[in-house]
């Protein structure tokens, strides 16, 4: 989990990135920056987070418990 705390300075930081996933929204913007990959999240937005992961190999995502911990934290309620 260490390389999710370097920084993410590439990406595009001034439009919100809005996902969803199990049919809830999350607001990726801030974890955008912070995540080492970034630019999978930047084709996330507007999308469905299981199509987005699985499109771009990273499908272990959907059964990671830090996963989840994250998505709980940018949850739009």
């Amino acid at each position: 989990m260490i390389n999710h705390l370097i920084s993410n300075k590439n990406h595009n930081s001034s439009s919100k990135i809005i996902s969803t996933y199990k049919g809830k929204k999350y607001d990726l913007t801030e974890w955008n920056k912070l995540h080492s990959g970034g630019m999978v999240i930047d084709k996330a937005n507007g999308k469905d987070l299981e199509d987005v992961w699985n499109n771009h190999g990273v499908g272990w995502h959907k059964s990671n418990r830090n996963v989840k911990k994250v998505l709980k934290k940018y949850l739009i309620e």
